[in-house]
């Protein structure tokens, strides 16, 4: 495969089961607290400062933090450190699985004797009860260079950091201006004014404490003067600083909403039109027909609306929350967001890049995780080598995937902007057989070749016998066990009501089966019993959670955190990108994912 990293992010529910009817549920924030004091028992951690979460980068590159989004009350989410292949992908995420169950385990022991004694899991079900969902981000690096120059793309990442730079210091410079202009007008209508009441109060004091001890009668006007100018209690300059602070509210509203709040939204406009443009049109139809081999699959699904769909198997519990293709997932979901270059605009025109992927489901499946990151890595690779997909086309591919999604027969056709009607497993074909093209063409690697035979394997028995796949594909396993469940209490799966009797079960079955702790589900029973295939033994997922991935920047930020995670000093962090150490020469930046210095890392302890 070409020079490329992935990554993965995968969010875990914190499920909790009192042991008695009085036991009280602990917060998220105080479970995560125990796994974090258990993570930093087991193994050497630093604290990371990525976006302002709570955190920890173990020593093997990963990251643990604990996550509160779209109205789920508290996640805990790891990420796998940069890897080079996608078995590596599949083999740290299947160490995570290894490393929830053990603090599982550790956590409810810790909870044990006390007010929230209770057995503590973790739920890899990609979507709750309240129709909020969950689940993992792919990441993949992507090189835009297609036919242009390497010249011309560093002349045109220069120039829109210029631009941008300077945008930004504009924008900082009238921040400057405003912030000085009020300060003064504060000083110049609330403070000298007060300071003169003040003085004027004190000298009415003393004017007064004269006259008393005199025993002077003053005249009455000015008597009645002093009477005024010593009652000054200040409330006047009170009322001004209200009103100040009433007029500076409604001043910085309208700022934001005439000019903030269209800037930010024209230019994520710009970034959906502009941004990784050949990767939207060439992953549409990809990433709206894969579930067909790596989705999840779910009973009851829960529709955008968050109203309940009884009686419904659907391939992906995710689908149903994706709305567009691309988009910057600042209000609605997208298929492939554009957070990191909203937050870091710079990059938009830089050479490589980073593809996130977050319509994809969690998978319990090994086999699952490893075919849903090579197969879109292997895409990826034939967009970027000019490779068209241009007759695929989708007219919404988000609408596709949940037309995809609801279809178990895998029989319903989806139509092509050309005017095509294909099935999800044709166009699946298509990218295959033109996969097998490129790589009989340009090459390719091992890795290439067990990833193309695995998915043309994957796709002959989908299309013959996909109870075939019960022990690699989520979905196939999670039907065919729930058609056994329905079967035994006299009930037909896809006729199903709401009302009958199997639904509780159905739905009870669903949950267990991505439940992490606790009793071993219907998941662990496979994988137990030899149905469920496997990629790695235990011995290499927990030679997985110490050692990172080589020939990428997580073996210097590995490096940083045994260096430094004995030293005890609070000043001490780390991000994906750069280390903040106990005084500002001793900071280290890693920003390319493919290139890292170990020379630059200290030997020994802090």
């Amino acid at each position: 495969m070409r020079d490329r990293v992935y990554g993965l992010e995968v969010e875990y529910a914190i499920l909790f089961e009192p042991c008695h009817g009085e036991a009280s549920r602990p917060t998220a924030s105080a479970v995560f607290d125990l796994i974090a004091a258990e993570l930093q028992a087991r193994f050497q951690t630093l604290p990371s400062h990525v976006r302002g979460k709570r955190g920890l980068f173990l020593e093997n590159g990963a990251l643990v933090t604990f996550e509160t989004t779209d109205g789920v009350s508290g996640l805990l989410e790891l990420a796998t450190p940069e890897c080079r292949t996608a078995r590596e992908v599949a083999l740290h995420q299947a160490a995570f699985d290894l490393l929830v169950s053990d603090l599982a385990t550790a956590v409810t022991r810790r909870l044990c004797g006390g007010p929230h004694e209770g057995v503590i899991s973790f739920g890899k079900n990609n979507a709750d009860g309240k129709g909020h969902t969950y689940g993992s981000h792919e990441s993949y690096l992507v090189d835009e260079r297609g036919s242009n120059p390497a010249v011309l793309l560093r002349a045109r990442h220069r120039m829109w950091q210029l631009i941008w730079g300077g945008g930004v210091a504009a924008l900082v410079a009238i921040a400057w201006t405003v912030s000085i202009a009020a300060l003064l007008t504060a000083i110049a209508v609330i403070v000298i004014p007060g300071l003169i009441r003040l003085c004027l109060a004190l000298l009415a004091l003393l004017v007064r404490v004269v006259i008393d001890r005199r025993g002077w009668r003053p005249p009455p006007t000015l008597d009645k003067a002093l009477e005024r100018l010593s009652e000054a209690d200040g409330s006047a300059g009170i009322a001004r600083i209200e009103a100040m602070e009433e007029r500076l509210r409604r001043w910085l509203s309208a700022f934001s909403t005439r000019l903030l709040t269209p800037l930010i939204t024209g230019y994520s406009r710009f970034l959906e039109r502009v941004a990784l443009s050949p990767f939207r049109d060439g992953l549409g139809p990809f990433l709206a027909t894969r579930p067909v081999m790596c989705g999840a699959g779910t009973w009851a699904a829960r529709r955008g609306d968050g109203a309940p769909a009884h009686g419904a198997f659907s391939l992906s519990p995710r689908a149903s929350r994706m709305e567009r293709c691309i988009g910057t997932g600042l209000a609605i979901t997208s298929m492939i967001e554009l957070k990191s270059l909203l937050a870091s605009p710079t990059a938009l025109w830089a050479r490589r890049k980073r593809l996130e992927i977050v319509c994809g489901d969690t998978n319990r499946s090994e086999l699952c995780v490893y075919l849903k990151i090579g197969v879109t890595g292997l895409v990826i690779r034939m967009i970027e080598e000019g490779v068209s997909f241009a007759d695929l086309a989708l007219a919404d591919p988000a609408a596709a995937l949940k037309e995809v999604a609801a279809d178990v027969s895998l029989s319903r056709p989806l139509r092509t902007v050309g005017g095509a009607h294909l099935t999800a497993l044709d166009i699946q074909r298509r990218y295959l057989r033109r996969a097998i093209d490129h790589l009989e063409r340009c090459g390719s690697s091992e890795e290439e070749r067990r990833v193309v035979a695995l998915w043309e394997r994957t796709l002959d028995a989908l299309e013959h016998d996909p109870c075939s796949l019960v022990g690699q594909i989520d979905w196939v396993a999670k039907h065919v066990l729930m058609r056994e469940i329905a079967a035994e209490a006299g009930e037909d799966l896809a006729s199903l009501s709401a009302t009958a009797r199997s639904t509780f079960p159905l739905m009870r079955f669903d949950l267990r089966y991505h439940t992490i702790g606790g009793d071993a589900g219907p998941y662990d029973v496979l994988v137990q019993s030899g149905v469920m295939r496997t990629l790695s033994d235990e011995r290499e997922k927990r030679a997985a959670l110490t050692s990172p991935p080589q020939d990428t920047r997580a073996v210097c930020r590995s490096a940083l955190v045994r260096a430094h995670a004995r030293s005890g000093n609070r000043r001490v962090s780390i991000s994906w990108d750069g280390f903040r150490g106990a005084s500002s020469g001793s900071d280290l930046r890693f920003d390319d994912p493919l290139a890292f210095d170990l020379r630059a890392v200290p030997r020994g302890q802090a």
